[in-house]
Order: structure tokens, then C-alpha cells, then sequence
């Protein structure tokens, strides 16, 4: 099934290549329905594993790249409900076909918990933190095309990859629903981790590193929330503080499960085969 939806979203990618070219709608458009057909045959790769090993996959590199970029290609369509307008179809077809292909070149590990319910919480809490980063890399990407059209219309050029960029208003607007959205799932998902580790640990809260920088993060977009609604950081600063905030993502979520000593590791990394 992965086969397919690896097909799928590098067939949509291609679509889309070409239709920032020749301007077609009817390229875009069949590159949306693969986009949706790749996160079916996702989803559905996703429940069979899931229902095999008895919960959510989030365990392991390989499990965790296909749950994140599951999460992408829900969060984009969506967004798309939301606004009906094909807002990042380029770039998330760009993103979801690089990692469905790296994630058959992965090994297939995962981590055994202590009983049923250790699993599901854990499980619960990847899921949520996956999602809300899934709102939080749309926005990061938002931004940019944000920074890009702003410059675009400054200086009355249209380069032939971003000639067909929404307006700034929908950006801002689809930019502020991705990060609340996204603090919402987060703030959810922090929760669910807390509950699991005063359960297992019988604590809530530890001085590991991954924990630590999850807090900072949680701070960070509240404060970007805070700004967005105080009008201190709208426009550029808005999309410039959420391509900065999914740098510090990208280093608390791989940075730290790599280079550094965390509990968190063994559940990123994997440890046995399921």
C-alpha cells in the first residue's frame, strides 16, 4: 500500500512541476485527487499496521516518518476544506513523495511498552505531537511562500515556481489557523505525556533534554499566538516567527533523538522488531 501512495504523491509532485509551468488548471487539480489518493492508501498502510501490532505505529524512524508525513498530507486537505483554495499542493506532494520513497530504504523496528495501556498513551501523545507538528511544518512553509509573495509584489516580479501563489490575506489567515491549530494538538499531546510518565514514572515532569525543549517549544508558539492576536507580530514577522519556530522543531524532534541523551531515543529510534 505504501508502494502505492509513494506512486501517488511522486505522480501529484510531477502534476504539480508542470503546472506552475504551462498554468493548467486540470494539471493541479488531478495532482490534488493523487494527493488524496496517496493519503488513502497511506491511511489505510497505517490502520493495517496498526491493527497487526496492536497500536498506533509511532515507534521506530521508519514508523515515525510515515506518521509524520501521514500527518502532513491530513492536515493539507484539511486546510484545503477549511479555505477550498489549493494552498501548498507543490510542496507538500514535494515533501510526502521524498519521505514515502526514504521510508522503504528504513527498517521496520518499534518499542515494547509495559502492558496495553503504557502503549496507548505513548502512542496517543506521538500522534498528537506528530499532528501539531504536521500544522506547524504547513506553517512554516506558509511563511514562506508568505515572505516570497510579499517580495514578489514589492518588486512586481512573478517567478515562474511562485507565479501562482494565493494572496497574502489567505495566507496570514490559513498561516494563523496552522499555528493554533497546531498549539491546540500540542498542548493535547504534552498532556497526554505527562499523564503516561506520572503513570509509569510515577512523575510528571523530568529534566530531559526532549522534555525541556517540548516546554520551550509550547512557549514559543504561545507567544506567537500572543503576538499574532496583539497584532505585534503580523505580515513578515508573523511567517518569519513560524519558520523560525519549526527550526527549533526540526532540532528538539531529530537533534536531540540523535545527538543527545534522551529517554525519548529508544521510542524514536526503535528497539526490536514488531
Amino acid at each position: 500500500m505504501m508502494m502505492l501512495a509513494a506512486s501517488a504523491y511522486t505522480a501529484a509532485f510531477a502534476l504539480y512541476l508542470m503546472y506552475q509551468i504551462k498554468s493548467d488548471t486540470v494539471l493541479r487539480k488531478t495532482g490534488f485527487a493523487l494527493i488524496i489518493a496517496g493519503a488513502f492508501f497511506h491511511t489505510a498502510y497505517i490502520c493495517f499496521t496498526g491493527f497487526e501490532i496492536g497500536h498506533i505505529p509511532a515507534f521506530g524512524v521508519k514508523n515515525s516518518l510515515l506518521l509524520a508525513s501521514w500527518s502532513v498530507a491530513v492536515y493539507f486537505l484539511i486546510l484545503f476544506l477549511k479555505y477550498r483554495v489549493d494552498l501548498l499542493g507543490g510542496a507538500v506532494s514535494f515533501f510526502l513523495s521524498i519521505a514515502a520513497v526514504a521510508s522503504f530504504f528504513l527498517p521496520q523496528s518499534g518499542f515494547e511498552g509495559q502492558n496495553d495501556l503504557n502503549i496507548f498513551m505513548i502512542a496517543l501523545h506521538v500522534f498528537l505531537t506528530f499532528f501539531a507538528n504536521a500544522a506547524f511544518f504547513t506553517a512554516c512553509i506558509i511563511g514562506v511562500f508568505y515572505i516570497i509573495q510579499e517580495r514578489n509584489l514589492k518588486e512586481k516580479k512573478h517567478g515562474v515556481f511562485f507565479k501562482n501563489l494565493p494572496s497574502l490575506e489567505i495566507l496570514e489567515s490559513s498561516g494563523n489557523f496552522c499555528i493554533t491549530s497546531g498549539f491546540i494538538a500540542l498542548t493535547a499531546g504534552l498532556a497526554s505525556g505527562i499523564i503516561w510518565s506520572r503513570h509509569v514514572f510515577g512523575y510528571f515532569f523530568s529534566s530531559d533534554p526532549k522534555e525541556i525543549w517540548s516546554f520551550i517549544v509550547w512557549l514559543l508558539y504561545a507567544a506567537i499566538i500572543h503576538g499574532r492576536f496583539t497584532s505585534e507580530w503580523r505580515g513578515r514577522k508573523a511567517a518569519v516567527m513560524s519558520v523560525i519556530g519549526f527550526c527549533i522543531i526540526v532540532f528538539s524532534f531529530v537533534g536531540i533523538n540523535i545527538f543527545m541523551d534522551s529517554s525519548h531515543t529508544q521510542y524514536f529510534m526503535g528497539s526490536g522488531k514488531i
